[in-house]
């Protein structure tokens, strides 16, 4: 039965397969071990892939690590090795440079440098297979490495280098200039704002200053508002104490004030400050009040006259100017002083003289009568 299974077309496709695989491998091997050392690298020449023996060619200096070529090759070959990466780039085709000396430690070799530009067909990306020495049978058509396209890149490298330079240097000049300007502006905005900072400081003393003269005016103002509120208070209790009317008005004649006592005798109410005296109904049988006033801003000087009301009260009635401390005249005061108890006791002491004065006559009468009967 093993027999069988081995002869199935299955079977047989693996089997071909495997020594498919195995003598691939087989090759690769032999490759790695007869053919000639070689590195494959990318187009920013960094390494991807080396033979077993192309590491004799290469030496890895001190500090960061890195896996471009041109710094992983030894010195002796880096400039030729440098110029033919180059040429093979841009050329586009195989480069050779041939008869390099290598110092291999152990010995020194006289090795040759083939380049060959690789396309890899599955990413379409660009490599560079580096072959060191040369392979059995016929040499492969390439172009050798010359002195002459060394120097014309050497030349192109100075003047693109030269170009950058004097672009560098102008972009500097520029930026200098501009940096100076700037310098000049900031040392112009400092000034400025040193000067405002002076004049801030200055403010700051002028309303410190200030500050210290309306505290003390404030005090002074706490004072007088205190003297004002006492004196006001005063004034105040004098008003509603007294049972005089009192009545000012102002040049105009409108109400300015009046105490609680005019309320007997006009119909006065807080609203009615502003408003002409003759606005105002009154108890008053008199009505040449305005008359009155007109004369004492006419002539300066009091009037005093007795007036009723319709309610048989008698009063005094004064008009007299309102003098400002700086005696200028601001209006009239019109006061009235109750003097109905007094004009009753006047009219009873007029009824007591005028009994006592016909109580005299009679008397003196009858001791005449007397005398002249006793003369009989």
């Amino acid at each position: 039965m093993s027999n069988i299974a081995a002869l199935e077309p299955g079977n047989q496709e693996m089997e071909h397969t495997k020594e498919a695989l195995s003598l691939g491998a087989l090759h690769l091997q032999l490759l790695e071990q007869y053919a000639p050392p070689s590195v494959l690298i990318n187009e920013e020449y960094d390494l991807v892939h080396l033979s077993e023996n192309a590491g004799q060619y290469l030496q890895m200096a001190g500090g960061s690590i890195t896996r471009n070529i041109l710094k992983l090759i030894r010195p002796e070959l880096r400039p030729e090795l440098r110029s033919a990466l180059y040429q093979a780039t841009q050329r586009k085709t195989a480069v050779e440079a041939r008869g390099l000396e290598v110092d291999l430690g152990d010995r020194r070799e006289t090795v040759n440098i083939l380049v060959r530009p690789i396309v890899n067909m599955e990413t379409s990306l660009p490599f560079l297979l580096i072959i060191f020495g040369i392979a059995a049978g016929k040499e492969p058509e390439v172009d050798r490495v010359t002195d002459e396209p060394v120097t014309k890149h050497l030349e192109e490298e100075v003047a693109r280098l030269k170009t950058q330079l004097r672009f560098s240097n102008e972009q500097h000049e520029f930026q200098a200039e501009e940096l100076k300007a700037s310098n000049e502006e900031l040392q112009a905005m400092n000034e400025e704002l040193r000067s405002a900072a002076e004049e801030l400081e200055t403010n700051k003393e002028e309303l410190q200053s200030i500050n210290e003269e309306l505290r003390t005016v404030n005090e002074e103002l706490k004072i007088k508002i205190g003297e004002t509120s006492l004196f006001a208070n005063n004034l105040q209790n004098l008003i509603n104490s007294t049972d005089i009317g009192t009545i000012f008005l102002d040049r105009a004649f409108r109400v300015a004030l009046f105490t609680p006592a005019a309320r007997n005798i006009f119909n006065l109410i807080l609203s009615d400050y502003g408003r002409p005296i003759t606005d105002i109904t009154s108890k008053l049988t008199y009505s040449e009040l305005l008359e009155d006033a007109e004369a004492v801003l006419e002539k300066l000087s009091m009037v005093e006259k007795e007036v009723t009301t319709v309610d048989n009260q008698v009063y005094l009635m004064r008009l007299f100017p309102y003098r400002t401390t700086d005696d200028r005249i601001n209006g009239i005061v019109v006061t009235f002083i109750d003097i109905s108890t007094r004009k009753v006791a006047e009219e009873k002491l007029k009824e007591t003289i005028g009994e006592l004065t016909r109580f005299n006559k009679a008397m003196i009468s009858r001791e005449t009568r007397m005398i002249e009967l006793k003369k009989k």
